[in-house]
């Protein structure tokens, strides 16, 4: 049985294929202005409400034509941003198409700053300091009990939990550690 996957295609040929779907689109109204009602970073497209108040117009990131950002992939629109732009007809309603800052300069948009978090060697996870040395706690060591002026409640307690007596090890031996070695497991 054949799948119906499409294959890996690149971001420029796509762009290629919107804008000549975007020729074929009957134009409605040309040089509109309007004020951008709000613009999703996550899904790419937002609504423009028009100043000639005819109505909200569906706006798509691939529509943005006039931007700071030279990637069209990071292209955005800002909150209460004016910008010009073409009303076509779409799938659902009026579109929003070559949209541009007033008077044809660049849109602002939201600047976007990419984080990359390094990996860590644990499955993504941090290490914490889990040494008793630390003192930390309510343990007489950390200094919680004199702080209230209980210093003989300190002693009393550190001569009550015999600090000298070893404690039973949580894990049994059966906790599993990292292969250090350059060698294969089976070795």
């Amino acid at each position: 049985m054949k799948l119906d996957r499409q294959a890996y295609v690149p971001y420029s040929v796509l762009l290629k294929q919107h804008e000549e779907a975007q020729k074929l689109k009957e134009v409605l109204d040309t040089k509109v202005t309007g004020t951008v009602k709000w613009f999703s970073l996550r899904y790419h497209y937002g609504f423009i409400a028009r100043d000639d108040g005819k109505g909200d117009v569906f706006v798509h990131q691939m529509n943005i034509t006039k931007s700071r950002m030279n990637r069209v992939y990071l292209r955005s629109l800002a909150h209460n941003e004016k910008v010009e732009f073409d009303v076509v007809e779409g799938k659902s309603g009026p579109e929003a198409s070559n949209v541009s800052g007033p008077d044809g300069a660049d849109v602002q948009g939201v600047y976007v700053i990419q984080l990359r978090y390094p990996r860590s060697s644990f499955n993504g996870s941090r290490r914490r300091n889990t040494s008793r040395s630390q003192g930390g706690g309510n343990s007489p060591q950390s200094g919680d009990n004199r702080r209230n002026g209980d210093d003989k409640k300190a002693v009393k307690s550190s001569e009550d939990n015999d600090e000298n007596k070893p404690r039973p090890n949580k894990f049994n031996g059966t906790r599993r550690r990292r292969n250090t070695s350059r060698q294969p497991r089976w070795w």
